[in-house]
């Protein structure tokens, strides 16, 4: 039967789509996915392919996934530095495809001779090309320590002042040195640099302070597992986010001057003296010590300086806080606290020091309990006095809470009792089970109705807790349909 039109009703049989038919734009954001070995390689699956690669606006280049290795080392190293070369090489010219990141992740034997040399064309080149991302990451089975400048000559320096005159805006450096000559001036050592993460690399206190004064629009510094310091000095009235890790210096001492520091985390990071010349511009703060005794110490000394921090992820030492030598202020009070983050378990010393924290909080509106593995309980299981044996929670603001890892012991239960018997304006409280199985667990959510609170979605199988949908909870009623069976 013919169509209105005179042809035929049948549709006309179209083609298959193959690689060839979609456009390069396409096929470049594809490849753009892989690893640039990968990349590379698809030049085997299609002409469409062909060269395309070479308009990658980032690489990444990582000397394990080099396969097959040759039959030594040095032949390994010296393919894969060819390699590399060449890729360079036979990239497109900036001007039609420009280099945005360059991400180099190499093994501890190419610091050496004559392998460094090539390592130095590779970020000349980025730089050159106004390369904004550069990694790189040095890795090995056997990485030794940072403990003196005699260990130096083992790391690739990596050439710092190359940067003055580029546009790279984030830097991450992992198992290396700075390479600073003595003469080169640290008033404007890299004007572009944004961001800058450093791991396991030698750093001594005047390295920190110059770097730091040298980069004039640094927002973001995070200083990991680094060797070297003992007086930390940062000022910089740009930066934004500091994130010091993993260092202990009892003798040591870390100063910060940045009145637009607005995210601030302390992990393990451990030293005699914390000072903050002004800390009003913290909202955010992440606190983390050893969970031993010994160091309490530190924790109460960067703890005191946040008193205006909005959001706090902190550990729960807060009954130590007040009957311990090394205390808060008599006057002290998170001013903006608005959310909690507190890593804790639940006992008394733990309710204790939640009932301290919250007299501390007085606009605190959501507060959220998550479970600390303790490697030592002394600073934890000490005797509580008479004078906290009744405790009772300030909520005056707190209208939101959640209970993460929850088991359901008497433990929590009796929490949760002090909870809705101190309750004011709490609207909404999540307890999210413990997984025991491979089930799927639905957090069990609590909302406020006018008699009390209602359950409103539940955990069923494989979780181990007798709770339905709609059952309601009352304030000073038994809610056993929490606990175990």
């Amino acid at each position: 039967m013919a169509s209105p039109a005179g042809g035929s009703s049948s549709a006309v049989a179209r083609p298959p789509t193959t690689l060839d038919d979609l456009p390069p734009s396409l096929l470049l954001r594809i490849i753009s996915s892989l690893s640039t070995l990968d990349a590379i390689q698809t030049t085997l699956i299609s002409p469409a392919f062909l060269d395309l690669w070479t308009s990658l606006p980032s690489l990444s280049f990582d000397f394990s996934l080099f396969l097959p290795p040759c039959d030594t080392p040095s032949q390994t190293l010296r393919a894969f530095s060819d390699f590399v070369t060449r890729a360079f090489l036979l990239r497109h010219p900036p001007s039609s495809s420009p280099l945005r990141s360059l991400h180099l992740r190499l093994d501890s034997a190419t610091h050496h001779l004559p392998y460094r040399r090539h390592i130095d064309s590779w970020i000349h080149y980025a730089v050159a090309h106004d390369v904004e991302s550069l990694s790189l990451t040095f890795s090995s089975k056997y990485l030794l320590q940072f403990l003196n400048e005699t260990t130096d000559s083992y790391y690739y320096p990596f050439p710092l002042p190359l940067l003055r005159n580029g546009s790279v805006r984030s830097l991450h450096l992992k198992h290396c040195n700075l390479d600073v000559p003595r003469n080169t001036s640290r008033t404007r050592l890299c004007e572009s640099l944004a961001s800058i993460d450093f791991v396991q690399v030698y750093l001594t206190d005047e390295r920190i302070s110059d770097l730091v004064a040298g980069c004039l629009n640094i927002e973001a510094l995070t200083i990991r597992q680094c060797h070297g310091m003992k007086e930390v000095k940062i000022s910089s009235p740009s930066l934004k986010r500091l994130d010091l890790w993993q260092f202990r210096c009892d003798e040591g001492s870390v100063e910060i001057r940045a009145p637009n520091l607005s995210n601030l985390r302390m992990f393990f990071f451990e030293v005699g003296e914390y000072v903050m010349e002004d800390s009003s511009a913290v909202e955010e703060a992440d606190v983390t010590c050893i969970s031993m005794v010994e160091n309490y110490r530190y924790w109460i000394k960067i703890v005191r300086l946040l008193s205006h921090v909005k959001r706090f992820h902190v550990q729960n030492w807060w009954y130590k806080a007040v009957v311990s030598k090394y205390c808060l202020p008599k006057r002290f009070v998170f001013h903006n606290l608005n959310y909690l983050r507190i890593n804790m378990e639940y006992t008394k010393a733990d309710m204790v020091g939640i009932a301290v924290l919250l007299e501390l909080s007085p606009k605190l509106g959501t507060m959220i309990l998550d479970r600390e593995l303790r490697i030592n309980e002394e600073i934890f299981g000490a005797r509580i006095s008479e004078e906290f044996e009744r405790i009772n929670f300030n909520l005056p603001s707190l209208g939101h809470l959640k209970l993460n890892c929850y088991w359901g012991t008497m433990d929590e239960l009796h929490f949760l009792r002090l909870v809705l018997k101190s309750e004011v304006v709490l609207e909404r409280i999540v307890l999210h089970p413990v997984r025991l199985d491979q089930n799927s667990v639905i957090p069990i959510v609590l909302v406020k109705r006018t008699q009390g609170f209602q359950v409103v979605q539940g955990s069923f199988p494989g979780c181990g807790l007798q709770v339905y949908q709609g059952m309601d909870v009352y304030q000073g009623m038994e809610i056993s349909c929490l606990i175990w069976r």
